[in-house]
């Protein structure tokens, strides 16, 4: 995290295999590449360099276009970030979540005291949002070695990425897209209590089990709440190692004690197999987990 230096400026306009392009001058960028398929909604670009990797400018164009109903209640998420050899990261300051729904919204499930028990009132709810999300981050260094640079949307029902760069030294390798990124929220989590709703939503005990194909790329947000929250979080990946967090939270201010870990900010990455996830968790104001993730193919 500490070897990059960047100034972001991050727009927000919303109502397999690629190859690099090089730009002409009068374009300002050096190479641009982009996701072929129609509905891409991660994408991976390798670059490379045995010295200090500097990056004038990085340009990344994210544009969706989403027509479902969804029970959840995030509707917007997505990142770019840039993840190196042996955990190094590092991600813009700034992240977006937008949420919908209503007081008639919630769901219980209980499984103590002899009680096995689920109740959901969840609304399906319509999303419609086409546009775009902009990212320009300047003066890039980074330290020798590969990294990738990484974009990754919601589940989208069309969506296309495209990453330019200008003024690098760092030489660019291959790139990978695909549409398995996935959002998990409160009622994905089988717990001794679950509670969702608008005023306060706890979770005790909460687990879930997710199994990954090829590469787990993604964040933990929580307790996400708009007034104030707590939660205590644990993963254990498909190599047995284990890392936990504790984050507190109020309407200005992060607080996280005793962590492995840094949720909503931290990239998580990791081999294929079983991923496990414990999260306990209280909240007032729209409190949720969420996972937000994707099964991806690494350059």
């Amino acid at each position: 995290m500490k070897e990059l230096f960047a100034i972001i400026t991050v727009i927000f306009l919303i109502s397999g295999a690629s190859t690099s392009i090089p730009f002409s001058a009068s374009n300002n960028f050096s190479y641009c590449v982009e996701t072929e398929g129609e509905n891409s909604n991660w994408f991976i670009v390798e670059i490379h360099a045995n010295e200090t990797i500097h990056i004038d400018e990085i340009y990344v164009n994210m544009a969706i276009d989403v027509n479902s109903s969804i029970f959840r209640w995030c509707v917007f998420l997505e990142r770019f970030f840039i993840i190196g050899e042996n955990g190094k990261w590092w991600v813009p300051p700034m992240v977006l979540m937008l949420k919908q729904g209503s007081f008639l919204d919630w769901y219980f499930q209980i499984d103590m005291f002899g009680m096995n028990f689920s109740y959901s009132h969840l609304i399906k709810k319509p999303v419609e949002a086409h546009g775009s999300c902009i990212y320009h981050v300047y003066n890039v260094s980074l330290s020798p070695g590969k990294w990738y640079l990484v974009s990754m949307i919601f589940p989208t029902n069309k969506s296309h990425i495209k990453v330019c760069i200008n003024g690098t030294n760092a030489k660019l390798g291959n790139a990978t897209e695909g549409s398995t990124s996935f959002i998990l929220e409160n009622e994905d989590f089988h717990a001794k209590l679950n509670l969702k709703s608008i005023p306060f939503s706890i979770i005790l005990d909460g687990r879930k089990t997710v199994h990954i194909n090829n590469t787990f790329i993604g964040f933990i947000y929580a307790p996400a709440s708009i007034i104030a929250g707590v939660a205590h979080l644990k993963f254990i990946t498909p190599d047995g190692e284990e890392k936990e967090a504790i984050i507190w939270e109020t309407p200005r201010k992060f607080y996280i004690e005793n962590s492995d870990f840094i949720p909503i900010f931290e990239p998580i990455v990791g081999n294929g197999g079983e991923w496990k996830f414990y999260v306990s968790m209280a909240g007032i104001g729209m409190a949720t987990v969420n996972i937000f993730a994707a099964d991806v193919i690494l350059p």
